[in-house]
């Protein structure tokens, strides 16, 4: 293995995320967007758009390698568990609405099936109401949700041992003690 292989990848996060969103809004998915800091382009009212803040490990790295195969490990597995705070923006009519559904629901069954095997919500962090003035110059609700989401990525590494190891055993005179 000559390269690092990273899973699951950062999307995967944010598409389990979307399609929670979409079930819960009725939304398409160009209504559902994932937005950089400093991005200004918003889709037409209404819509959600998503945003990581920062990160932060939730434990240290663990190390593990294939132990069940005859071949010796060519890599070797580093698994961390994660806390990703994620920005939730409710925008329009019916803002308040959803965000309200979205916060009840996040970390309940349905939120943590819905989320998926890679990821699982942790807490809602905030709910805040904070209008927002569009480029025509009108008010518009917006509804932002703080939370918090697990996600445990795994890196793999190429393995930094040797590939064999030679072995000799001598056997040592008892009479020359």
């Amino acid at each position: 293995m000559s390269t690092v292989a990273i899973t699951p990848a950062s999307d995967v996060m944010f598409t389990q995320l979307k399609a929670l969103l979409t079930t819960l809004s009725g939304f398409d998915t160009d209504h559902i967007v994932k937005r950089a800091p400093g991005d200004v382009s918003m889709p037409s009212s209404p819509f959600i758009q998503m945003m990581a803040l920062d990160e932060e490990n939730l434990t240290f790295p663990v190390s593990s390698w294939d132990t069940t195969s005859n071949i010796l490990p060519v890599s070797i597995q580093y698994q961390e568990d994660m806390s990703t705070r994620v920005q939730v923006e409710f925008v329009g009519q019916g803002s308040e609405d959803l965000s309200r559904g979205f916060s009840t629901v996040f970390t309940s069954e349905f939120g943590v099936q819905a989320l998926g095997p890679s990821c699982a919500p942790l807490k809602i962090l905030s709910r805040n109401m904070v209008p927002i003035d569009t480029a025509e110059k009108n008010n518009e609700t917006r509804w932002i949700v703080r939370v918090s989401i697990e996600t445990q990525p795994v890196v793999e590494l190429p393995q930094q041992f040797a590939t064999a190891a030679v072995a000799t055993t001598t056997i040592a005179d008892s009479n020359e003690m």
